[in-house]
């Protein structure tokens, strides 16, 4: 089942039985931290996304990327290795193999400049009045509506809202983590490409 924000923010309303106005104009925000949170926490497969970058320097910097897949340079699955060897090989081989790379913060660092497709978890676009739905409305409705109640509970100081809420939150992540990481470990997923990205 998922949800678009309009319903969201109505149903944090109801949930949450506040009514005084500065509760109410402040659920956007809790709506935003929710998101910011699930984005460290959660990995389903809505936020699988696939970029290709054509590289012509030898650092690129993927968009949105929360989590690497995969990385494809050219026409082979590239392997992760240390910034150092990446730089050894800028300078030294004479024909550095082009299937290595580095992470340097949120840059791919390559030996040589290649096409590149990389599969990877995604922060979603925020979801806000113009953008009605993304991957966790799609596909964790309820931890993002229980997260969003217990920020709820922080800014109007109730303890016990705020640990209820945060405990079915981390409860529903927790699940949707697990049945992500049973679904993926049986070989259904191969490759997704999202609409989101």
């Amino acid at each position: 089942m998922s949800t678009t924000y309009n319903k969201l923010i109505a149903d944090i309303r109801l949930y949450s039985g506040r009514t005084d106005t500065e509760v109410v104009v402040a659920i956007p925000q809790f709506v935003a931290a929710a998101q910011a949170k699930l984005d460290s926490e959660l990995r389903i497969a809505e936020m699988i996304g696939t970029q290709t970058i054509n590289a012509s320097t030898l650092t690129i910097t993927p968009a949105n990327v929360l989590e690497l897949i995969s990385v494809i340079t050219g026409d082979y699955e590239a392997h992760q290795t240390t910034l150092a060897e990446v730089l050894r090989m800028r300078g030294f081989d004479i024909n550095p193999p082009r299937h290595v790379f580095a992470m340097n913060g949120k840059n791919i660092e390559l030996i040589t400049p290649t096409d590149v497709t990389i599969t990877a978890f995604q922060a979603p676009p925020r979801i806000n009045q113009d953008k009605q739905t993304n991957a966790y409305t799609d596909g964790a409705e309820n931890a993002l509506l229980w997260l969003a109640l217990s920020y709820l509970g922080v800014f109007a100081r109730d303890a016990e809202m705020t640990q209820s809420w945060a405990q079915l939150a981390s409860n529903e992540i927790e699940r949707l983590n697990d049945s992500y990481q049973a679904y993926a470990v049986s070989g259904a997923i191969q490759e997704h490409d999202n609409e989101y990205f």
